[in-house]
């Protein structure tokens, strides 16, 4: 093979010197042509020069003729005049075909064949003045200086004219005399050249297989650096080429010889360890299949040679597998999240109607505590039940939750201990916590409850066939940098984030099991082991931080859960402060406030609930079941003094939109929202609503007294 290359070799020098000495004949040639030439150019500048004198000649004629004649009055001195006229255009179209190939020369050729025709126009209107007019006529068109200003326009293009000749003269000249040299120094130049050709070709002929090893060396380094493996089967089927990533990849187990190993044997050791190992490797044809290597996903595409064979790639497509898992797993979460916040709007309002029943009839029943027990059990159970309607609610990212600044390394050394309470004194738990001391805004009590259902769940993948917790729970604080949007991480933005993660030594998941953690009631545990929402809940948490949650898992391997939380900002930093605590709410007893209140609710229980609990304070009530008819109630009544109203209603105006009708035509009116959708939904609207109380449902008789009574004090 290298003998080859120095045969090429060979026959390229010996080529090199045939095709030197024929440039050196025909650089002597050529510049025998450019002798010629160049005296040629010369020439062209001599006669573009004396076509130049000879318009400025003729203008300065016909202007001496009509001079004479309007001195004299006499017409044989208009000959010279006469004559000018044929004579400048036949010069300047001379000095057209001589300057047809100069852009520039052009130019002015057009400028001074127009002031050519102004000033032949000028004087022969001063000859026409002299005739008709007499003297004094003609000398005063004359006297406007029309024709000085022509004629010097004239002397000035001519003088460019010339000037542009005279440097392309100088050139000409230059370059003809540089072509008589040349043409004396091209014997020698074919001399010299011919002598570089042999020593060229002896150069080659030395070097020639260094540097075919050189780019063979090159070429095998790109390869083995190249993220695919990569091979070649010649015609025959033998692997003729391959590179260091093919082995890797493939994790071939037989050895790989140039020439002589078959590429149907890559085949035989795949089957040996692969379930549906692909076949092109057997068939030799062009074709792609995917298929799984350990915990790798690859990917092998085959092109048939134009020369016969085939050239092989096999791609790693682990990532992009992952990547396209997590999108689906996403896309679901997003979709189960919308429709559980739809089911915990309609529960909303049930409980609301629920509790807040069960709180007039409380207060029905005192003095009979049979019956207030049963009543507080009840309360119990509907509480039971609003609280599960919130987890839905955080899964879904729908909830608000009480955010503040935290120092993330500080939460975890405060849960040290319950969280080894946690794991149990057989399981070792490992800290390795970094010097992390950014803050991130997070509700703290929901972070805290989601480290706390990893550990759980970490604990009970460890737990082995007798029940005890074996193996080693490691929860690992770090930051990260984000620096573009990854698939994996569901796309979260650029950026700094902190990191916390739980990773365990049990039993692990399977890819089915991976896709569903995180839907809610979704649990591998036992009938009433437990509820299915800790993972939905925990991803929610993350979700509406602004973060990211990364499962990774394999059976036997164990599972790492990995919370990304965004650091906080310069701007978040300032502008968010640690909530406050609201003030106890009031008493429902002597809570009634005179006033007229209309309450617009399209659920009829939660209406008839907030219109008997005010009635029952003394309020009075008007009641509406949507936006149009509350309008109507509004347009027609005398006087309203606080409209109480559900945000999402049927019809064409919402809450938002009857408050907004309803202030511009009473501007004294106060405000109460309730909704059992989610309070994420007011935020865009509290800008142009100011401080309205809002009532989230389900909410009690003392929470809707409260906040009617705030509207009716500020």
């Amino acid at each position: 093979m290298v003998g080859d290359r120095l045969t090429r070799a060979r026959i390229i020098a010996a080529a090199a010197l045939v095709l030197l000495l024929a440039l050196a004949a025909g650089f002597g040639w050529w510049f025998a042509l450019s002798v010629s030439a160049a005296r040629a150019r010369v020439e062209h500048s001599h006669r573009v020069a004396r076509a130049t004198d000879r318009v400025l000649a003729e203008l300065l004629n016909a202007e001496t003729g009509e001079r004479g004649f309007l001195l004299t009055g006499r017409e044989d001195y208009l000959a010279p005049f006469t004559a000018a006229a044929p004579t400048v255009a036949a010069a300047i179209g001379q000095l057209r075909a001589l300057t047809a190939d100069n852009p520039a020369q052009r130019d002015r050729l057009a400028r001074l064949d127009g002031f050519a025709r102004a000033k032949l126009g000028e004087l022969r209107r001063a000859i026409d003045l002299r005739r008709s007019g007499g003297l004094e006529a003609a000398i005063a068109a004359v006297n406007n200086d029309q024709g000085k200003r022509a004629m010097d326009d004239i002397r000035g293009v001519l003088a460019d004219m010339r000037a542009d000749e005279a440097r392309l003269l100088d050139e000409r000249a230059t370059a003809a005399a540089n072509a008589d040299a040349n043409f004396l120094r091209a014997g020698i130049i074919g001399a010299v050249l011919a002598l570089i050709a042999f020593v060229y070709g002896a150069y080659l002929l030395r070097q020639a297989e260094r540097e075919i090893q050189s780019k063979s060396a090159s070429l095998r380094a790109t390869l083995d650096n190249v993220p695919q493996g990569v091979m070649l089967c010649d015609a025959h089927g033998r692997l003729a080429e391959w590179n260091a990533r093919l082995p890797q990849l493939l994790g071939t187990r037989i050895p790989l010889v140039r020439g002589k190993t078959r590429c149907a044997e890559l085949q035989t050791d795949l089957a040996a360890r692969v379930e549906a190992a692909p076949k092109i490797f057997v068939t030799g044809s062009p074709d792609s299949t995917e298929f799984v290597v350990g915990t790798r996903y690859l990917e092998a595409t085959g092109s048939a040679l134009a020369t016969g064979g085939a050239i092989y790639t096999v791609h790693d497509a682990t990532e992009r597998r992952l990547s396209e898992r997590v999108a689906v797993q996403s896309q679901r979460l997003e979709a189960v999240g919308q429709m559980a916040g739809g089911i915990a709007h309609d529960f909303n309002n049930l409980f609301t109607a629920v509790i807040g029943n069960l709180d007039l009839a409380a207060a029905k029943v005192v003095g009979q505590p049979p019956i207030a027990r049963m009543l507080e059990r009840a309360a119990m159970a509907a509480e039971r039940g609003r609280k599960l309607v919130a987890q839905l609610l955080s899964f879904g990212r729908k909830r608000s939750f009480q955010s503040e600044l935290i120092e993330p390394r500080a939460l975890i050394e405060d849960m040290r201990d319950v969280i080894q309470a946690t794991v149990g004194a057989s399981a070792p738990l490992k800290l390795e916590l970094e010097d992390v001391r950014v803050q991130v805004l997070v509700d703290r009590g929901q972070l805290e409850l989601g480290i706390l259902n990893l550990v759980l769940n970490a604990r009970e993948a460890m737990r082995d066939a007798a029940g005890q917790v074996m193996g080693e729970l490691t929860l690992t604080l770090k930051t990260s940098d984000v620096a573009t949007p990854n698939a994996r991480l569901g796309g979260i933005a650029p950026g700094r984030y902190v990191c916390i993660a739980v990773r365990d030594t049990g039993k692990g998941m399977s890819e089915e099991v991976q896709a569903r953690a995180f839907e809610p009631f979704y649990t591998t545990k036992g009938v009433g082991e437990g509820s299915g929402l800790g993972l939905s809940q925990t991803y929610g948490v993350v979700k509406q931080a602004g973060g990211a949650i990364l499962l990774e898992s394999a059976l036997g391997r164990g599972t790492t859960v990995t919370l990304y939380l965004p650091a906080a900002s310069a701007t978040t930093l300032a502008e968010h402060v640690a909530a406050r605590q609201m003030a106890a709410l009031p008493r429902l007893a002597g809570a009634g406030h005179g006033g007229r209140v209309l309450v617009v609710e399209d659920d009829d229980l939660v209406r008839d609930f907030v219109v008997l609990t005010l009635r029952g304070l003394g309020y009075d009530v008007l009641e509406a079941g949507d936006g149009d008819a509350a309008w109507e109630i509004i347009a027609a009544a005398d006087r309203i003094d606080l409209l109480c109203t559900d945000i999402m209603m049927p019809g064409s105006m919402n809450g938002f939109d009857l408050a907004r009708r309803a202030r511009a035509k009473r501007p004294d009116l106060r405000l109460v929202y309730m909704s059992g959708y989610p309070d994420k939904a007011l935020e865009s609207a509290k800008p142009a609503n100011g401080n309205v109380p809002y009532l989230a449902k389900p909410f009690r008789a003392n929470d809707l007294v409260a906040g009617i009574k705030r509207a009716m004090e500020s």
